[in-house]
């Protein structure tokens, strides 16, 4: 049970994203693929199944969407007040990956996306270099879920 890859896309946009198992860019090798496709699967459950979609099962892994929506505190050159910014949080992992497990991490990490960067709908197309120093964070709340069974085996010896 491992995770390949985690992010988070702002309105449309993917502001950052930490690949685990660099062999495994599973999703997609392009961000703007990416973006489409989880656009495209947000869409269709809302759309047709009128309801949210919280993981998605593909024969060799599973993808983990996380949901939000954030309204702008104050009005700038970039947004009105109370304009919605759409979060959404994503990881994609082997199929062993459990929705009990891994759904609460994903809350974890969207409290700490806000609490880190409190004005982020204030700001949504701000510079994405900003939001680097929260890889760190990724790490700490998904613990060795991160790393490949043989990274594991390596690491008790």
């Amino acid at each position: 049970m491992f995770i390949s890859e985690v992010g988070i896309i702002l309105n449309g946009v993917s502001i950052l994203n930490h690949i685990y198992d660099k062999g495994k860019n599973i999703l997609a090798q392009n961000a703007d693929l990416r973006n489409s496709l989880l656009d495209a699967i947000l869409k269709m459950s809302a759309a047709v199944l009128n309801e949210e979609i919280h993981h998605f099962t593909f024969k060799k892994y599973k993808l983990f969407i996380k949901t939000s929506t954030l309204k702008a505190t104050k009005t700038s050159n970039v947004v009105k007040f109370g304009q919605i910014t759409d979060l959404v949080i994503y990881c994609i992992g082997d199929t062993e990956l459990n929705q009990n497990i891994i759904s609460p991490l994903l809350a974890s990490i969207e409290e700490e996306f806000i609490k880190m960067y409190p004005d982020v709908a204030d700001n949504p197309s701000g510079d994405i270099s900003q939001y680097y120093k929260f890889v760190p964070t990724f790490d700490r709340i998904l613990s060795d879920l991160g790393a490949s069974p043989q990274d594991r085996f390596e690491d008790l010896f």
